[in-house]
Order: structure tokens, then C-alpha cells, then sequence
């Protein structure tokens, strides 16, 4: 109840802290070199003629051909690919007190097919697409596996998006811990005022789905 009245009378004040937020981004987005292309399924997989899937080594998720119908819909059938993960992903907040307020520790995460390259998410996101075969190194994991002077805030599951994930499901857990725990987190790092990510919300292509989900979450 604490955090979320922070988060709601903070909501409607101080512009400074929000326009800071705006230009970190700006500048982490800067720094940002992901360079896309359209290629098709036979360019990268490798398929397997009969089975349900078709998998390659070299990405990080599998994709599933499904065949839809739906009799009160528009559109009473269709096929599409869906992703889906093996393994069940974390998304990880660490938030702290300071001075009566309530900050996350919010993460520059960039990734391929994000508008602008690069968003606000959450402390820690372990499924990361790589960069060029370079994986991104989450660097507060390890608090998450066995909090250290922490609250446990919250700790559940929940489905990811129907429309392009097939049954896939993400771990949300978030942790409270002492003002102290990270002073000095790196660049790709910042401390953010819950309120002034709140109203971030409205700024699109600049909080991504996992701290929506958080966020949606602890309100």
C-alpha cells in the first residue's frame, strides 16, 4: 500500500526526473548498434519434414506452426508461426527507498525489432535476444536467486502475448532491498523514481511489455 501510494502522488510532478529519464534513453539509443534484416524460415532453420516444430541452434527460441479455428471470429481459420521458449525466462525488479520515495533499477535493454532499438525494461530480462552472437551479460541475477537483506515484493508467473508466443510464460519477481545495495550501477543501468515510470506508461515505444506488466503488477 506504501508503494503504491508513492506511485500515484508522484505521478504528477516533477518534470525534471522525467525529462532525465527521456534523455538517458535518447543517449543509451545513440550508442545502440543493432542492424536488422527480413529473412525467411529456410535461411536460418533447419526443417524437420513431419514434426511439430522447426528448430535451430544458432536463435534462442523455437517456432511452432499453428492452424487456428475460431467460429466467432471475423476470420474463422488461419495458420501462422508462433515462438516459444523452452525454458521459462525470469524478468527480475530490484526497487529501493530513498528519502521517502520508492526507485526501480531500470534497465537499457536493446534488442532486434524494438522501435528505436532500445527501451526502458526491467533489472534484469534473461531472455535477451544476442547481439551479433554476443549474449547480454545480466549482472543482478544472483540477487534474485537469494536476496541479500531484501523483501521478497512479489513472485509469480504469467502467459506472454497469444498473438505471437506459443504457451509461453515468464517468471516476475520483484525485490525490495536496502537503499545501499547498488550505489553504483553501470551505464546501461538507472535508478527511477516509480512514479516517474508510471508516467512513462504513456510515452509509447518507451517502456517495454515486462515492466508494464510489473508495473500493472504492484498497482
Amino acid at each position: 500500500m506504501e508503494l503504491f501510494k508513492a506511485m500515484v502522488s508522484h505521478a504528477s510532478r516533477d518534470e525534471r526526473r522525467l525529462r532525465e529519464l527521456f534523455a538517458w534513453l535518447k543517449e543509451r539509443r545513440a550508442q545502440t548498434a543493432i542492424r536488422s534484416r527480413r529473412v525467411s524460415l529456410s535461411e536460418v532453420m533447419e526443417h524437420r519434414f513431419g514434426a511439430r516444430t522447426v528448430t535451430d541452434d544458432r536463435i534462442k527460441d523455437c517456432v511452432a506452426l499453428v492452424k487456428t479455428v475460431l467460429h466467432e471470429r471475423e476470420v474463422r481459420e488461419w495458420a501462422q508461426p508462433l515462438m516459444f521458449s523452452p525454458v521459462e525466462h525470469l524478468c527480475g525488479l530490484i526497487l529501493k527507498k530513498a528519502g521517502g520515495d520508492y526507485y526501480g533499477l531500470m534497465q537499457a535493454v536493446e534488442e532486434p525489432g524494438i522501435i528505436g532499438s532500445c527501451q526502458v525494461g526491467p533489472t534484469v530480462q534473461t531472455d535477451i535476444m544476442p547481439n551479433a552472437g554476443k549474449g547480454v551479460r545480466q549482472n543482478y541475477l544472483p540477487l534474485f536467486d537469494n536476496p541479500r537483506n531484501g523483501t521478497l515484493l512479489f513472485d509469480g508467473v504469467q502467459s506472454e502475448e497469444g498473438g505471437r508466443f506459443f504457451r509461453d510464460k515468464k517468471r516476475y519477481r520483484a525485490i525490495l532491498l536496502s537503499a545501499n545495495a547498488v550505489t553504483h550501477p553501470e551505464e546501461r543501468y538507472r535508478w527511477v523514481p516509480m512514479g516517474c515510470l508510471k508516467r512513462a506508461l504513456s510515452r509509447e515505444n518507451t517502456v517495454n511489455m515486462y515492466v508494464r506488466t510489473f508495473m500493472a503488477m504492484l498497482l
